[in-house]
């Protein structure tokens, strides 16, 4: 029983800290954290309203996707954003593709039975 209580009250700090992050990171982006489903991933899910598949140009998406804590560089044409940690397993991360006129295409985040390919990444944005 009290395995169980400390497990309720841990994943309850847990999530009270992930509300904090996403509530704070909304601030600084200047949106409502509230406009975005409690479910969804955030900031991913703002970003996957605001970038337009072949219309946003890849300068105006490094102008938007802004205060992640680590971006790489992929040679496949995309680049893999890091939120709230550096960590691989502390992180949230997603991956936004380009099309071949540099024009945002898509954005493809993680679950449980997907995970980013960083292998052949480097640090730093894609040229604008």
């Amino acid at each position: 029983m009290a395995l169980v209580l400390v497990f309720i009250l841990a994943k309850g700090v847990n999530l009270a800290v992930e509300n904090t992050r996403e509530r704070e990171l909304a601030q600084r982006l200047g949106i409502d954290r509230d406009a975005y489903p409690r479910k969804a991933s955030f900031p991913s899910s703002y970003f996957y309203e605001k970038l337009k598949p072949g219309i946003t140009t890849r300068k105006e998406v490094h102008e938007i996707v802004i205060e992640y804590e680590l971006v790489l560089q992929c040679y496949e044409g995309s680049e893999v954003y890091y939120y709230y940690s550096k960590d691989d397993d502390e992180t949230l991360r997603f991956e936004i593709w380009y099309d071949f006129d540099g024009k945002y295409s898509k954005i493809l985040g993680e679950n449980d039975s997907y995970r980013i390919n960083t292998e052949s990444c480097g640090p730093g944005l894609l040229p604008e």
